[in-house]
């Protein structure tokens, strides 16, 4: 059976979603908000559900952009929700993955220009 990948609590804070996207009310910022979803099938398959909120910044950017991904977690071997948060109102860049019962399964959080957050250098 084909786990339920419903995004259950706000990417930001883990808050109590009112409105079926994925940031709750409170980290939502005002002006224009869009979410979609893109679903791709075939060899690789993956569901994708991004949310662009609030005014816009240089470069085209949102104030909050937040992506969804059901991707391979190779280092598991299993499909997991794949959550990241950048909000460029406060500089902070999130990132969760999740299992499909909804637990977080490996989580970390910093400042948008911190490199430790993005991993190695290559």
């Amino acid at each position: 059976m084909p786990a339920d990948w419903t995004v259950r609590a706000c990417a930001k804070c883990r808050g109590e979603l009112q409105r079926g996207l994925l940031l709750c009310d409170e980290c939502l910022p005002s002006g224009a908000a869009r979410q979609d979803a893109t679903v791709r099938v075939g060899h690789t398959r993956s569901v994708t559900m991004r949310l662009l909120a609030g005014a816009r910044m240089p470069r085209g950017r949102r104030e909050v952009q937040v992506t969804a991904t059901v991707e391979l977690n190779r280092e598991r071997g299993r499909e997991e929700l794949r959550v990241q948060v950048y909000d460029y109102r406060d500089r902070s860049y999130s990132e969760a993955w999740y299992d499909e019962t909804g637990e977080i399964t490996w989580s970390k959080a910093g400042a948008l220009d911190d490199p430790s957050i993005h991993g190695p250098t290559r």
